[in-house]
């Protein structure tokens, strides 16, 4: 064998295995408190927090889950505008 097959074939072995490593990696699921994208890059059981883009534990909702703000006024200044036996509307 040549010198030059020699050389191409060393070269053509270590891009192999630098692809298969990289394939390796790439395949691990994030744990808890690890970045994600979405939520299949999460190990089983998380769930990707995309406000955050990290793997948590529980189901992430959709709506509104932050925290109310207290009433900074005495009085309301405008008039409620529904009844006070409507039904809230979700």
């Amino acid at each position: 064998m040549s010198t030059r097959a020699r050389i191409l074939t060393t070269l053509t072995a270590a891009l192999a295995g630098l692809a298969l490593f990289g394939l390796t990696i790439g395949a691990c699921d994030q744990g808890e408190g690890e970045r994600c994208q979405r939520t299949a890059d999460c190990a089983s059981g998380l769930t990707c927090n995309l406000g955050t883009q990290l793997c948590q534990q529980g189901v992430v909702g959709i709506g509104d889950a932050g925290v109310d703000a207290p009433l900074d006024a005495e009085e309301p200044d405008a008039a409620p505008d529904a009844s006070v036996d409507a039904s809230p509307q979700l």
